[in-house]
């Protein structure tokens, strides 16, 4: 018998519509599940939170504390635990673990999350028994800081980065798991709780102080460089106490410029140093500041990025559409503008009444308040970007594709310039991940199918096309395939829907944030939905220049592989609220 059954719930079990299957793991606060969700007929995985030290389980369910001692800790911890979860829940990102339902039962707590096949990074170099090759470990890298980027902006940290809270889906994509487990802390109740807070090796020097005051992004990203050493050298770094040389003690840890000399290229290796810094000051502040070590090549949002945050952000009114009440316009303090619009959550029936056995099927969703760029980015916007983060390469593919005949933006003289003829035309030729990198830039993200939907129907009312039912009214809301004379015309030349969002039918189809799959709308959830189940492809909405009506419907779902580009797609910006 396996040392976690005398834990784990047993095979079987119901929790609310969940049917335990398995046991995926055991760690010192939790326990993580296999179950399905007898609802939705689908694999998920569930945490449960399981202090193993300082709890036990009585009847194969309830888990209650070992003694009085440790009641008001176990107490305290559960409540963080959903805590954390609801915190969670607000993210959409595909590099961050997806909260899908949270709930307190059998005397502890439980949340429910994606399951997807793969492994562990620490499972990977365990397999492997050899370094991580330098593309795959910036590919890794890069993919967890957009994730980090997304939580330190709301203030929240992960403090257990690690190889083995990296998850590996089967093709490689990364994703974060497992945060906050530092702060499900016993606390004072036990002399063993600073063991079971913290990854020796992987955390700084003030995660062992009392004082959490001190910790911040570069917390994490000490963290960070230490996954990152374990994937050069294979060796964790020496924990971070015996590393602050008191009593005259140089410093145990081999710079990883001297480990790995001659194996991987200067610039990783110093910045990978430069992490492992036992002094706060002296590591990178932001997730963006290590970018810029990592690609030698300073993505300077930082200053942007606090003008962000001490400025109030300027309300400006717009002259109402239709609708009328729920749209006002957001101007991005940056030196490129994104206008945006408010979107009201609510609840509405997306997808297609009549389309019960396809891809669009309708179905109840319910949405949070969130913003939508105005228009799709243009090639003026764009460019901006490109001036700022240069054109990289991510899943093998640029950014933007530059080569293409008839591309509208030139690289010249280490500047990328649009055509003056073509700057206020849909950028196209991007790549999801470039759309993706762009949203990120400007402090946003790609849309949900949802959120697009939602919007493009005017919070959810019944429109076939963004602005009207009546297909004789198409052309003074759409550029399609009857009107557009076979190209992609200026933004906002149309007329706006009711929200005043323009071009959400035809121009360009648009990039959103979720895996295309056909049966999704049979299992998806109705809270704020987005598929992060890994498939080939990206969604697609909005249709084209080059689709007839049926084509540029708010209900037709698109689809293209995130690493290729095309003169027909484009995007645009979401924003959380």
């Amino acid at each position: 018998m396996p040392e976690y059954a005398k834990y784990a719930l047993p095979v079987g079990t119901k929790l609310r519509e969940y049917l335990i299957e398995n046991v995926l793991g055991v760690g010192g606060f939790g326990i993580t599940y296999l179950a399905e969700d007898t609802h939705l007929k689908r694999k998920v995985a569930i945490k449960e939170y399981f202090p193993i030290e300082i709890a036990w389980r009585e009847d194969n369910t309830i888990v209650i504390p070992k003694s009085e001692d440790f009641r008001e800790s176990y107490s305290v911890g559960v409540e963080r635990f959903l805590r954390e979860a609801r915190s969670l829940a607000q993210f959409v990102h595909p590099n961050i673990i997806q909260i899908l339902n949270f709930f307190p039962a059998n005397g502890t707590a439980y949340f429910v999350m994606n399951y997807v096949a793969g492994e562990s990074l620490g499972e990977y170099l365990k397999r492997e028994q050899k370094p991580l090759p330098e593309k795959k470990l910036l590919d890794i890298v890069f993919a967890v800081l957009s994730g980090l980027k997304a939580v330190h902006k709301k203030h929240i940290l992960h403090r257990d980065i690690k190889p083995d809270n990296i998850y590996l889906w089967k093709d490689g994509e990364p994703m974060l798991i497992d945060f906050g487990a530092s702060r499900y802390a016993i606390g004072h109740a036990s002399n063993q709780s600073l063991t079971l807070v913290l990854t020796e090796g992987f955390a700084p020097y003030e995660q062992y102080q009392t004082d959490s005051t001190k910790q911040g992004p570069w917390t994490d990203i000490y963290a960070l460089g230490a996954t990152m050493y374990k994937a050069i050298t294979l060796e964790a770094p020496p924990k971070a106490p015996d590393r602050l040389g008191l009593d005259g003690d140089q410093d145990p840890l081999i710079p990883a410029v001297l480990a790995a000399k001659g194996r991987y290229g200067e610039r990783l290796l110093q910045a990978i140093d430069k992490c492992l810094a036992v002094s706060i000051k002296d590591r990178p502040q932001t997730v963006d500041a290590l970018k810029a070590l990592l690609t030698g090549k300073p993505l300077r949002l930082e200053k942007n990025t606090r003008e962000v945050i001490t400025r109030i952000q300027p309300v400006v009114p717009e002259a109402k559409p239709a609708s009328g009440k729920e749209t006002r316009v957001i101007r991005e303090p940056r030196s490129v503008a994104v206008e945006r619009v408010f979107v009201k959550g609510g609840t509405f029936w997306m997808g297609e009444k009549t389309a019960f056995e396809s891809d669009r099927k309708a179905h109840r969703v319910t949405l949070r308040d969130y913003h939508l760029s105005v228009t799709v980015v243009t090639n003026l916007q764009y460019a901006a970007f490109l001036n700022e983060a240069d054109n990289h390469k991510e899943g093998g593919s640029y950014w933007i594709n530059l080569d293409v005949p008839g591309s509208v933006i030139r690289h010249l003289d280490e500047k990328f310039i649009p055509n003056p003829a073509f700057q206020d035309h849909p950028v196209v030729n991007v790549t999801w991940y470039g759309a993706r990198a762009f949203c990120e830039w400007v402090g946003g993200r790609l849309p949900s199918e949802a959120e697009w939907e939602f919007a493009a129907r005017g919070r959810g009312k019944e429109e076939r096309w963004a602005g009207t039912n009546e297909e004789a009214q198409l052309g003074a809301f759409a550029w399609y395939f009857e009107n557009a004379g076979g190209h992609a015309h200026p933004v906002a030349t149309k007329k706006p829907n009711q929200l005043g969002l323009f071009d959400m039918s035809g121009n360009v189809g648009e990039w959103c944030l979720d895996w295309y799959d056909r049966s999704y709308y049979n299992w998806s959830p109705q809270h704020n939905p987005v598929n992060g189940e890994k498939a080939t492809d990206k969604v697609i909405r909005g249709g084209s220049w080059n689709n007839n009506p049926l084509g540029v419907q708010t209900y037709f779902r698109g689809y293209l592989q995130p690493t290729i580009d095309d003169g027909r797609v484009g995007f645009r910006v979401a924003f959380n609220k």
